[in-house]
């Protein structure tokens, strides 16, 4: 009898932790604060570890941020594999184009459009996409999107060390991914459309090859779009800030893209000089 009992209880602990792993309305839970929590940041100072596929290759980059989101500033430094490649963007100034320092050939600032073909290349992400916002926004607009599915599409594998944060681990598998037409209306653009449809403008850009430029689509150009940001995402929350610090991100052909965010500090105090071209800390002058 004293067998029975021990066997019963242990089993019910199993069945009772099996449920809490797996059960989608927990993750459901704990991504709403996510998504709650995203829309309450007004700055961001971190360092981004990015893996990106581009031409059926792999780009590693790692690169330090600065951002305040309204009036839109950024200041971005990498660490490699460019270690000199200086970017300033202020809302506003220089005309809206972005200073340029890599301090080598042409051994001049350069004045960019921030969504224009040269500083887009061989990257997925402009600039305004800076920090997690938009990645959180375009998992929420999957979970509004297909709420009567959720129950199948999220798993939620409870606690996990990543990038040695207490985070939570929550997968999502979007079985309804596809790829649909769309056809440009005047004044859109990779950036505009990507945004609209919260998907990837890379990943239209990829999808259309007879596409040369990220910024000047003609009105009436037909194009095959994601229907979604992805067709699976792992995404690690960190436990305490609420926010993700690491996301695998999945299309048709496997990783598409992953990103780790790291020494996160929401809502710092940044001065004038942290976006002034004249800091003498930076290359801009």
């Amino acid at each position: 009898m004293m067998r029975l009992r021990i066997l019963i209880g242990t089993l019910l602990i199993f069945l009772l932790c099996s449920f809490s792993l797996n059960n989608p309305h927990e993750g459901l839970r704990i991504l709403k604060e996510v998504f709650k929590k995203s829309k309450t940041v007004k700055s961001l100072r971190l360092t981004i570890i990015m893996k990106e596929r581009v031409d059926n290759d792999f780009v590693c980059k790692k690169s330090d941020f600065k951002v305040v989101y309204r009036p839109h500033k950024i200041y971005l430094k990498q660490e490699y594999p460019n270690k000199n490649l200086e970017v300033l963007y202020v809302e506003g100034q220089n005309e809206n184009k972005a200073l340029v320092s890599t301090k080598s050939f042409p051994w001049a600032v350069l004045k960019l459009d921030p969504i224009g073909n040269f500083m887009r290349r061989g990257q997925h992400q402009s600039i305004f996409k800076s920090g997690f916002d938009f990645f959180v926004s375009a998992l929420e607009n999957i979970c509004n999107k297909y709420d009567r599915d959720l129950d199948s599409m999220l798993e939620y594998d409870g606690e996990v060390n990543y990038a040695g944060i207490d985070c939570y681990k929550i997968d999502v598998n979007n079985t309804h991914f596809s790829y649909l037409p769309y056809k440009v209306v005047s004044g859109e653009n990779m950036e505009s459309i990507s945004g609209k449809l919260n998907v990837s403008d890379y990943m239209i850009f990829e999808k259309n090859p007879k596409i040369k430029t990220y910024d000047n689509l003609k009105p009436g150009t037909l194009l095959v779009v994601p229907s979604d940001y992805a067709k699976e995402i792992t995404i690690y929350i960190d436990k305490l800030k609420m926010i993700p610090v690491g996301l695998k991100i999945f299309d048709d052909q496997g990783l598409f893209e992953e990103y780790t965010f790291v020494d996160v500090t929401l809502d710092p105090v940044f001065t004038v000089q942290d976006f002034d071209r004249n800091n003498p800390d930076y290359g801009f002058h």
